[in-house]
């Protein structure tokens, strides 16, 4: 059987702009999108969500976005804590990109925008604007909050290695989150330095805190934390980093860990 997003929001008592959120930050993809973009849920869609109702249910409604530079509260609908990219350097970046042709995506709090030449991701669609914006050397960003850009269909090794040499530390955090994908930060941040900064707002013990990641933007998070584990399917370079390598990701990867990690905490769950 299948749904469209507005059956599994009614089928599951969530709104649809939960589901939609839960697909650009890659926490529920749908089984398909339509030729018209509509989202379709299968057997396996229902499934993981009931397992993202699970763990929300057991308290975990902060997620961190943006690797890191930004934390949503979702059982509030409002962003705890936020880091925006200078305006400067997000221009100086843009025209880079924009000269040697490197599509790229900009991500607000609001909304994503497309540049030319940009492929169509169907996490980001329903953030994006229905037209694509140009952007050109000198535009205005005035009123953006920029959180990243995210650098798409590149050759994502020399795209690091070329961003690391035009810009400092001090000006951008720069890595691979995927194949053919990079990410552009704010200065400083990082999934480990967002983690930071939520435990120590809650007055969490980095030593006790569990992670879990599979790529190299994960890598910061696992270093920082006490409990560390990746998916059998992560990237090599992270399973080796993690203190745990758990079943492959689609076979409920955090469960395991968590069995893992603490024995019986999910027992009669």
């Amino acid at each position: 059987m299948e749904y469209t997003i507005k059956a599994l929001a009614d089928l599951a008592g969530v709104p649809p702009r939960t589901l939609r959120w839960y697909d650009r930050e890659g926490l529920l993809r749908p089984l398909r999108t339509t030729e018209a973009g509509y989202r379709i849920y299968g057997p396996q869609e229902v499934n993981r969500l009931q397992d993202i109702l699970f763990y929300r249910e057991l308290g975990l409604e902060l997620a961190l976005c943006s690797n890191g530079g930004c934390c949503y509260d979702f059982a509030q609908g409002t962003s705890i804590f936020l880091s925006a990219m200078d305006h400067g350097i997000a221009q100086k970046l843009m025209d880079w990109l924009l000269g040697e042709e490197i599509p790229f995506l900009i991500h607000t709090p609001a909304r994503t925008y497309r540049s030319p030449g940009a492929e169509r991701i169907a996490k980001y669609d329903d953030r994006c604007e229905e037209e694509r914006f140009s952007f050109t050397p000198g535009m205005s960003l005035e009123g953006l909050e920029i959180l990243k850009l995210l650098a798409v269909q590149c050759d994502e090794t020399k795209v690091v290695a070329q961003g690391e040499t035009l810009f400092s530390k001090e000006e951008l955090a720069i890595c691979s989150s995927e194949r053919e994908f990079v990410d552009f930060n704010p200065a400083g941040v990082t999934k480990g330095n967002g983690l930071r900064r939520l435990a120590a707002m809650k007055g969490w013990r980095m030593e006790n805190i569990l992670a879990m990641g599979d790529n190299f933007n994960d890598q910061t998070m696992l270093e920082a934390v006490g409990k560390s584990a990746a998916p059998a399917n992560g990237m090599e370079q992270i399973k080796a980093l993690a203190g745990f390598v758990t079943v492959p990701s689609g076979e409920n990867p955090l469960a395991a860990a968590i069995d893992h990690f603490y024995p019986g905490l999910l027992e009669g769950i």
